[in-house]
């Protein structure tokens, strides 16, 4: 599959890892854990014949390098093996991946991300009873407990509706919650202006009504005390990652300031049939009423 489930939860002991034992159970030999520190070497012979990997309190952190390194691991059809003392080959990548974690920010995820599935597990654990019950009937005294080859059965005629191999992980409110805590404070301003901009673009407990913006317009509203370590130039980097649109196609636009690029932030359809001139206009007419507009 194009996708993996990441199951995390504050406690422990509540199944997250028991529930990759149960499905390694099924996959047999094709199944190992890894750790983060295996993930990381460069010789990689745990993954030769393996089908399903799980990964036992992995994190991508605030690292976007490893964070791309993890979505190549789950989308590429082929891998390369690098086992030690002989020459490197290639076969073709079969593993599904699933993870685990205690932290809510374990992965770095992108807004765009279509890779991960993400649960949060909020259950307490329960009694021993039950995991002994649980472990007898995953067999773990033995090869197979009885309930293995059910649980397969269930799984092979299980109906996935349209989900296919290909189709994108479904947004959850777990991964809408750790998308924020992967995105810096200047990325989650940037998310908060895109999807409501009343929210942030206030001056005296009102809201900005203005249509266009320049990068540095906008910082000034973020960070007015200019306490902080972001440029204007940050400020467009955002802007532009997060899918915001140049004005004029991104050249600049003669206003009263002089020559200046401007963002669309408000009614973006409408202002983009504008030429630079009317643009122009536009912006210094905005700014002529003051900052603040009231409902």
């Amino acid at each position: 599959m194009f996708t993996s489930a990441v199951l995390w939860g504050l406690r422990h002991g509540t199944g997250k890892s028991l529930v990759g034992y149960t499905l390694g159970k099924i996959y047999g030999k094709n199944f190992t854990e890894v750790d983060d520190e295996i993930l990381r070497q460069s010789h990689n012979e745990w993954a030769e014949n393996r089908q399903f990997v799980m990964g036992d309190e992995v994190s991508t952190g605030d690292k976007r390098s490893a964070s791309d390194r993890m979505k190549t691991m789950i989308t590429r059809q082929q891998l390369r093996l690098n086992p030690k003392y002989i020459p490197s080959y290639t076969v073709n990548d079969c593993i599904n991946y699933y993870f685990t974690s205690n932290h809510p920010d374990s992965f770095f995820l992108e807004d765009d991300d279509r890779r991960f599935f993400i649960h949060e597990v909020k259950q307490v654990p329960k009694p021993d009873s039950f995991y002994q019950a649980y472990e007898r009937w995953m067999g773990v005294k033995h090869n197979v407990g009885p309930g293995i080859p059910a649980l397969f059965y269930h799984l092979l005629n299980l109906d996935m509706g349209d989900f296919r191999g290909t189709t994108r992980a479904m947004m959850t409110q777990a991964k809408s919650e750790m998308l924020s805590n992967s995105r810096s404070d200047l990325a989650n301003w940037v998310a908060t202006l895109k999807e409501d901009p009343d929210t942030v673009l206030r001056s005296g407990g009102y809201p900005i009504r203005h249509k266009l913006w320049r990068s540095e317009d906008l910082l000034e509203v973020y960070d007015p005390d200019g306490k902080g370590r972001v440029t204007a130039n940050g400020m467009a980097r955002e802007l532009a990652r997060q899918g915001f649109h140049r004005a004029a196609g991104g050249m600049g636009v003669r206003t009263n300031m002089g020559q200046v690029k401007l963002w669309h932030v408000r009614e973006i359809e409408e202002m983009m049939k504008l030429g630079p001139p009317a643009l122009g206009t536009s912006y210094d007419n905005e700014r002529k009423s003051g900052k603040a507009v009231k409902r």
